[in-house]
């Protein structure tokens, strides 16, 4: 079986939410507690991309096993280029620190989806979400590498160089969470949505 790297994109100032946002208090632990937990489940090995040095400190102490690695201040493409320099596995699952209705299901179907390409990402909302998602280490890191040569700083800067398929939103349909697996939580109202859901229980996330 191929081997398999998670990396958590952490690197997000939280500035409409008004704090880090991966160490927000979410269920009574650290946002990023979530997807570190299910990349745990699904990868070999499991990095966290952060971006200022502050915040590597301030991670340390709530990732344990995960290895930490800075973006160089180039943001979520910079985390990409170096989670998979880091990585070892043929595989890098992604995730964002704010999405806190992930699932180990989730990512064993974008993995599974990927086999005949360089990548799986999700498709919703009429647009594609290229840090949620499983890519073939290698050919990503070759992708994020030039892009970021080229002065690109967005991720969608990736796609012309990467051939990949789509996980859409009907394909949600029977997973954990369902629609909601790409919740993200970027203001004090998506937070409180957030809580509420949680709080309401696994039917109402279906």
């Amino acid at each position: 079986m191929a081997s398999v790297s998670g990396l958590v994109l952490a690197g997000g100032a939280g500035r409409r939410v008004g704090a880090f946002k991966a160490l927000l208090s979410f269920g009574g632990e650290p946002l990023i507690t979530r997807p570190l937990d299910v990349l745990r489940e699904v990868s070999d090995e499991v990095l966290v991309a952060y971006g200022p040095r502050e915040y590597g400190a301030r991670l340390d102490r709530f990732v344990e096993d995960a290895q930490l690695v800075g973006d160089e201040g180039h943001g979520p493409l910079g985390g990409l280029v170096r989670g998979a320099r880091a990585a070892q596995g043929e595989w890098l699952l992604v995730a964002p620190c704010d999405a806190p209705f992930l699932s180990p299901d989730l990512y064993r179907t974008l993995l599974r989806r990927a086999r005949t390409s360089d990548g799986c990402i999700l498709r919703h909302g009429g647009r594609d979400n290229l840090i949620l998602a499983a890519y073939r280490r290698t050919p990503l890191l070759k992708a994020s590498e030039r892009a970021l040569a080229d002065g690109e700083r967005a991720v969608r800067s990736i796609l012309p160089y990467l051939r990949l398929v789509r996980l859409r939103e009907e394909d949600l349909e029977g997973l954990p969470y369902g629609l909601h697996s790409a919740f993200d939580i970027d203001t004090p109202d998506d937070l409180a949505r957030a809580e509420a859901l949680l709080q309401d229980g696994p039917d109402t996330l279906r």
